[in-house]
């Protein structure tokens, strides 16, 4: 009979540790085998006795400053379940499942938004990318012949959206093929053209105080008929839902998908740069005198060079090196990248009930003022038809 469990509990702790934090691609299966051997030693390394040791196989493998900064210091148990859910969706990722639930997905999304290199790089290292690209070509348009053909705006292709924005790199929209490029083009251009028959922000733009009046004595919101549909469309309350959270289960609700969906089609139509026409002049200060403006080369050149869906930054993590990659380059600085997405994560949390006071102590901010200054530049994508 073996007699480990009568080993120290700091000695078995340490022991429990290295065993849990071996293989940071695969869930910590020689701790729960230490765990069986024996009733004293399941007791022992249980996560309210020890949580030391599920924290720690926690933080080996996932990220966990985003929810420390954000929320609350999380105790054995709350990394326990955190582990199991993470471990689970990636499970889910790996055998592309074929019909994933809400949760999976939403999992995804939230693991991006907490992403300070290792979220990333075990959804990566899963195959997220193969994943997130099955359900956009095969389960993205479900239920469009119950709308008039149109895609529908389920939570589902919600999250899809934002998480396939969230992955997405200059590199892999480089080494896209073109007839993918345009398939995935195809499948966003309903949100794209028409995003007035989608929710496209928290509260309609046509109203500057939150939250929305809700007495019969006050002016209450109110949709116009049109042939899409109400307009403006109103963010559901119902989508809100408890989601999962290191031991919690705070509301959250999906963002708006016609932001992302134009990200993601724009992203693409910036990879083929304007033409430009070699009759114009070269620079301004070289083209005639006219009291009409007219482009020059040098305006190609500049329009050509800005990124209106510039992706974000790409955040791993490398455990041979044991440190981050910000765009594949080494950065050994303690900074916190999941700051970043502060806001979006925020409104996610506050954002889903425009109809509902928001809490006197509000804990993030859903909105940092400035971040929308600078010079607007844009471009307009017009599909042709040919008869």
């Amino acid at each position: 009979m073996s007699l480990l469990h009568l080993v120290p509990a700091e000695i078995l702790t340490h022991i429990a540790v290295f065993l849990a934090c071996d293989d940071p691609y695969s869930p910590p299966t020689d701790l729960l085998a230490l765990q069986a051997t024996h009733p004293d030693l399941h007791l022992s390394l249980n996560c309210h006795i020890n949580p030391a040791v599920w924290a720690a196989a926690f933080r080996f493998r996932f990220d966990h400053l985003a929810v420390l900064r954000r929320n609350f210091r999380p105790n054995g148990r709350d990394y326990y379940d955190q582990l199991r859910q993470y471990t689970e969706t990636l499970a889910a990722v790996r055998r592309l499942d074929a019909n994933p639930d809400e949760e999976a997905i939403r999992t995804i999304y939230v693991m991006l938004l907490d992403n300070n290199g290792k979220n990333r790089s075990q959804l990566e290292r899963a195959g997220v990318d193969a994943f997130l690209h099955h359900y956009l070509t095969t389960r993205f348009w479900l239920g469009a012949e119950e709308h008039d053909g149109w895609p529908i705006e389920s939570a589902e292709n919600v999250y899809i959206l934002w998480a396939l924005w969230l992955v997405t790199t200059p590199e892999k929209l480089a080494l896209e093929p073109t007839a993918e490029r345009e398939r995935i083009v195809a499948l966003l251009l309903p949100y794209v053209l028409n995003p007035y028959r989608y929710c496209q922000a928290e509260a309609p733009p046509c109203h500057f105080v939150c939250p929305l009046p809700a007495s019969p004595r006050q002016i209450s919101p109110v949709s116009v008929p049109s042939a899409h549909g109400p307009y403006p469309v109103y963010a559901d309350p119902g989508r809100l839902v408890a989601l999962p959270y290191f031991g919690s289960m705070p509301a959250f609700a999906p963002p708006p998908i016609t932001p992302a969906a134009k990200l993601l089609y724009f992203a693409r139509r910036e990879t083929i740069p304007f033409n430009i026409p070699p009759h114009l002049p070269r620079t301004r200060a070289e083209a005639p005198a006219s009291t009409e403006p007219r482009p020059v080369q040098e305006d190609f050149v500049e329009v050509n060079a800005h990124r209106g869906a510039a992706p974000p930054p790409s955040i791993t993590w490398d455990w041979v090196e044991g440190c981050k990659r910000v765009n594949g380059i080494r950065d050994d600085t303690l900074a916190d990248h999941s700051v970043f997405w502060d806001s979006d994560y925020w409104r996610r949390r506050l954002c889903g009930n425009a109809w509902l006071q928001s809490p006197k102590w509000r804990p993030g901010r859903v909105y940092e003022p400035g971040c929308m200054d600078g010079l607007w530049q844009g471009r307009l994508a017009v599909r042709a038809f040919s008869s």
